[in-house]
């Protein structure tokens, strides 16, 4: 494993998953490279002030639905900071709705974003990974990778086309010292697909909020949320030297919701 590590983070801006995996990054000492909106970099520099860190941190944009915009972001990205040893690919959107009824354009962006993204990113950082035969990738799926659910046709199919990619990347450098492997989460506490659908649930059913997310948190067994220092913990497992064998793995963090 390289001496001074360099994390790229894709999906920086979101407030649970992304933000798990910046802090538990920077508890590595890995120098921090965030996707993220403009508008959300103060709020991570906040988060990782108030867990301690003061991080070597850059922050890039661009639009994951479009490829020419995400590989100008990892051409200034690899310019900077001369090469990535470990990737999150964390970007995700979900339009929810019968799928005759799909817009096209909203197919289309949940397929780039929560899947293409993630071949525009790796195929940017494999040529440098194999270079120093050293490299860490996390694909950050869903439970819904792993099982289906109604109304969610373009994520779901994304989101599990991530865990098929992961497998078979890893497979292709199962003879190097990069591992490839996907995390399927499943409700994460204050995640902004929680707080979306509560919304629209309690406002689709004449409920409150917290009832609505009483209803979505009856998927898991454990009756709590999954929190966001709880997937950080397990990205920075994948992301040791300790996790050299875990490859091509789709791992639930989800209380239970795939094992019924």
């Amino acid at each position: 494993m390289p001496a001074a590590k360099t994390a790229l983070v894709i999906g920086g801006s979101d407030v649970s998953v992304g933000i798990g995996a910046i802090v538990a990054l920077a508890r590595t000492q890995a120098t921090l490279a965030v996707h993220c909106a403009p508008a959300k970099v103060e709020p991570i520099h906040a988060r990782l002030r108030a867990a301690g860190f003061a991080p070597a941190i850059s922050f890039y944009e661009a639009d994951l639905a479009s490829a020419k915009s995400i590989d100008a972001m990892m051409s200034r990205v690899l310019a900077e900071l001369g090469h990535i040893d470990i990737l999150i690919n964390g970007g995700s959107v979900q339009y929810a709705g019968p799928l005759e009824s799909m817009p096209v354009e909203r197919w289309e962006q949940d397929i780039a974003v929560n899947l293409s993204a993630c071949f525009h990113t790796c195929r940017r950082v494999l040529p440098g990974m194999r270079e120093r035969d050293w490299g860490r990738i996390v694909n950050v799926s869903s439970s819904q990778g792993l099982v289906g659910s109604g109304y969610k046709a373009a994520y779901v199919a994304a989101k599990h086309g991530a865990v098929g990619m992961a497998k078979a990347l890893a497979l292709e450098l199962v003879q190097t010292g990069i591992t490839v492997n996907a995390i399927c989460p499943g409700w994460v506490e204050n995640s902004s697909f929680l707080v979306q659908q509560a919304r629209e649930r309690a406002a689709a059913e004449g409920v409150s909020e917290e009832a609505a997310r009483a209803t979505l948190l009856a998927k898991q067994p454990t009756g709590r949320f999954v929190g966001e220092s709880d997937v950080g913990a397990l990205i920075a497992f994948l992301c040791s030297d300790a996790a050299d064998q875990i490859r091509g793995a789709a791992l639930s963090i989800d209380g239970g919701w795939c094992a019924q």
